[in-house]
């Protein structure tokens, strides 16, 4: 059985995976570095010094953005922004 993967939050330490989970957070990445590289690369996330490069676009734009998909001129991450409910 494989072991079960728990990030900490440098930020919160007493939230472990489940608060990922709830909150839908996606962590990828690649396997080189150690588990101080991890918790460093997080803590500079959490202090807010990464940007990530999306475009925020509402769900009646979808056929826009499947559009840019199809011709390969996405500049950065298209992400739909789903009217809370």
């Amino acid at each position: 059985m494989a072991p079960a993967l728990t990030f900490n939050n440098p930020a919160n330490p007493e939230k472990g995976s489940e608060d990922k989970v709830a909150k839908r957070i996606t962590i990828r990445g690649s396997f080189v570095g150690t588990p101080q590289d991890l918790a460093e690369a997080l803590a500079f996330a959490a202090a807010g010094k990464v940007k990530a490069d999306i475009e925020l676009r509402p769900l009646l734009s979808i056929n826009e953005i499947f559009g840019w998909l199809q011709h390969d001129t996405v500049a950065s991450r298209a992400v739909i922004d789903l009217p809370s409910s």
